[in-house]
């Protein structure tokens, strides 16, 4: 692990503590027996490298970057089409086949082994999309529109903030 903070840290400058903490982090999550899953909340202003920092390492570890999800929560404004987006559309409707949602295709495909979940700008989520996924976090599983359960064994999720930063650090 000390080669990939080298690494982290000769192409991200002036990130150092991020760096160590995310990867201390991570590797708890991905190679600890008793820990499922690891989750962590980044602040900091718009563009000094919260994103770019955990897909770096992603594709440091994994040698991949196929095995990170990044979600733009500013994308989702109402409850229904976010859980529908999120986790498919539940059995019964129209769409249900073609849509599993981007969670459970994600879990089922390239992160079925483990890798990054990145919740850009949590806070602009709705409420009850929040809710969702502060219940999966605190469950460590998916139930996806189609019923069936996904664990989230091995997978890091960050979540981001750039206004949690604007109203600690503006006096």
């Amino acid at each position: 692990m000390d080669n990939l903070r080298k690494e982290l840290k000769a192409e991200v400058i002036s990130q150092d503590v991020l760096i160590d903490g995310l990867v201390d982090q991570f590797v708890l999550a991905l190679t600890s027996k008793s820990r499922k899953y690891q989750s962590t909340i980044i602040t900091g202003y718009t563009g000094v490298g919260k994103s770019y920092v955990l897909e770096l390492i992603v594709e440091k570890f994994f040698r991949s970057k196929d095995r990170v999800l990044k979600i733009d929560m500013t994308a989702y404004k109402d409850a229904a089409s976010a859980r529908n987006a999120l986790f498919g559309a539940m059995n019964g409707y129209v769409s249900a086949a073609e849509n599993k949602g981007i969670f459970c295709e994600f879990l089922d495909g390239a992160g079925r082994n483990g890798g990054v979940i990145i919740l850009n700008e949590l806070e602009e989520a709705p409420g009850e999309v929040q809710s969702l996924m502060m219940e999966m976090l605190d469950t460590g599983e998916v139930r996806g529109g189609d019923g069936r359960v996904r664990r989230l064994n091995r997978h890091f999720f960050a979540g981001t903030s750039n206004k949690v930063a604007e109203r600690i650090l503006t006096p």
